[in-house]
């Protein structure tokens, strides 16, 4: 029962083991937590990094011509209203239903121009569009200088 090695129990040398071997044992934890923050800390960092990447990458379709992707959204939306109207009336549908087929053809043409390839299209045609009103601006102000002086 009693280990010559080991001091007797409530003894000063066996309260100063026990206190040796907590601090140990909390210092191993300590080391422990620091370690995996340090891993935490790291995979978080790639995460940020990653989705900065997707950010900057979605940048291009998300940023810039508001108003011009809103009325070109709009425009797609009253193209498909359009086409669902001459559906409704070519079925011999009545007019409510008409109206009815108006609204699901223009909501339903808008919401595919909010995802995927619809959203990219819309992208493209108003930076086009967002081009074509810069240079037809520089054109009307060089004509309208050229008309003055003459």
């Amino acid at each position: 029962m009693n280990d010559p090695k080991r001091p007797p129990i409530a003894s000063d040398a066996w309260m100063l083991e026990q206190q040796t071997r907590a601090e140990f044992e909390a210092e191993g934890w300590r080391q422990l937590r620091a370690e995996v923050a340090r891993q935490e800390a790291a995979a978080a960092r790639q995460q940020v990094r990653a989705y900065q990447r997707e950010v900057r990458d979605q940048g291009e379709i998300v940023s810039h011509s508001a108003i011009l992707k809103g009325l070109v959204r709009f425009m797609f939306g009253a193209l498909g209203g359009y086409i669902a109207w001459i559906a409704g009336m070519t079925s011999g549908s009545g007019d409510l239903e008409g109206w009815m087929w108006v609204g699901m053809g223009f909501v339903s043409t808008l919401a595919l121009t909010a995802f995927g390839p619809g959203r990219h299209l819309v992208h493209a045609i108003a930076e086009g569009a967002r081009w074509m009103i810069i240079v037809g601006l520089g054109v009307g102000l060089i004509w309208i200088v050229v008309q003055m002086q003459a």
